[in-house]
């Protein structure tokens, strides 16, 4: 999982979406991620993307900063593909989508469960009106993943040493 900031293209849809929750005095509430295998410039006027594999509900976030986001979601099934797309979903409409012509975001292996993240900068809409809905089944703050796995990983050096001092057992 990367911890790249991408800044994403807000589309048209996504900019009205803001304006009628903000005027109803509400949020936006980012609903799914899809990806998919479309590598393009994005443009504003989207409102899909150009082939999406697959959307799933987002799993976890948080919000880091007047116009700065985390996004994660759990990928699962057996499907495989490229992503070079990403769409940020608020209900059925295309909020916003990054895209490159050339570089691809992740590979989707068909064995295995992935788990991706995202930190959104989102310089172009008014601070705290984007906020993040967590699907409860998955709900997930991935974010407290690599602090786990560093701690885990931290404590399996302690107890080798501690096998090799007392047992002089070489692991």
């Amino acid at each position: 999982m990367s911890n790249n900031i991408i800044t994403p293209t807000i589309t048209t849809q996504g900019l009205r979406s803001i304006f009628d929750a903000h005027q109803a005095g509400l949020n936006l509430e980012l609903t799914h991620i899809a990806l998919g295998s479309g590598a393009y410039t994005p443009e504003d006027t989207q409102t899909a993307l150009q082939d999406e594999k697959q959307r799933v509900m987002i799993a976890g976030g948080e919000v880091q900063g007047d116009t700065q986001i985390h996004i994660t979601a759990l990928l699962d099934g057996d499907s495989e593909y490229w992503a070079s797309e990403v769409g940020f979903y608020a209900g059925d409409i295309l909020f916003a989508v990054y895209s490159h012509p050339e570089n691809k975001i992740a590979w989707k292996n068909g064995n295995f469960a992935m788990m991706v993240g995202f930190d959104l900068s989102l310089d172009a809409v008014p601070p705290d009106v984007v906020t993040i809905n967590v699907n409860g089944e998955d709900n997930m703050n991935l974010s407290l993943a690599s602090p786990m796995i560093t701690n885990a990983a931290n404590h399996i050096k302690v107890l080798t040493e501690l096998l090799e001092i007392r047992y002089g057992v070489a692991a």
